[in-house]
């Protein structure tokens, strides 16, 4: 654990954690930037610390079109024996005729539609999950497909299966899924925005327009929603 006991003539330890927190909020409001710098005045202006400033001209620069998506709600799996059971839209399936390569977003959809909801033992049921008796986390902290990590393949709360196209669990770099933002909510989900309001998105949302909020440099413009 850090020492703040000042030392003679040194900061106090409140001036420690006030510089502490002004690196924190540096590193947050360096996440939210677009990728390009000419798109936003924020790279010049990070150093005042001003948040609701650098808020204001930063919404200015981009009235045209709404911010990307930074996060989504995701449920978490079922956590049941999906050997024996039918897997639930919670939980994660194999896509029927898997494929060790990278499909067209379309092309992927259509070929997890054909998922039949059999049983099967190669199903995913801890997305999110530590499961009681098991030596393996996949909780919050992880950043893969099987923790709580979503895309804007398919729409919110997706009516068929989430599905990875090699394997149920998407936890290596090139295996690719459909892993959509889920929720609790019968008609959408609560999605974090990059300028850190949070707004609630219905299910029906146009699936051209979902997409373009979960890219971040694709020069697409958001339309409403």
């Amino acid at each position: 654990m850090t020492n703040l006991k000042p030392e003679p003539g040194g900061p106090r330890p409140v001036d420690t954690l006030v510089r502490r927190a002004r690196v924190v909020c540096v590193a947050l409001l360096t996440l939210v930037l677009p990728a390009r710098a000419e798109e936003s005045p924020l790279r010049l202006r990070v150093a005042t610390f001003n948040v609701e400033d650098v808020r204001t001209e930063h919404l200015a620069t981009n009235a045209d079109r709404r911010l990307q998506a930074i996060f989504s709600e995701r449920t978490k799996g079922s956590g049941a024996n999906l050997a024996l059971s039918p897997p639930t839209r919670y939980d994660v399936v194999t896509m029927p005729g898997r494929q060790d390569a990278m499909l067209h977003p379309d092309a992927m959809m259509a070929q997890c539609m054909t998922f039949d909801g059999s049983p099967s033992s190669f199903h995913f049921n801890s997305t999110g999950r530590w499961l009681p008796g098991s030596d393996w986390s996949n909780g919050w902290p992880f950043g893969f497909y099987s923790s709580t990590l979503y895309n804007h393949v398919a729409p919110p709360n997706w009516n068929h299966w989430d599905c990875g196209s090699w394997s149920a669990i998407p936890d290596a770099p090139g295996e690719h899924a459909i892993i959509s933002a889920r929720s609790g909510h019968s008609s959408g989900v609560n999605v974090a925005m990059g300028d850190g309001s949070v707004t609630f998105v219905t299910d029906t949302i146009e699936l051209g327009i979902w997409r373009a909020l979960g890219t971040r440099n694709g020069g697409e413009v958001n339309g409403e929603f």
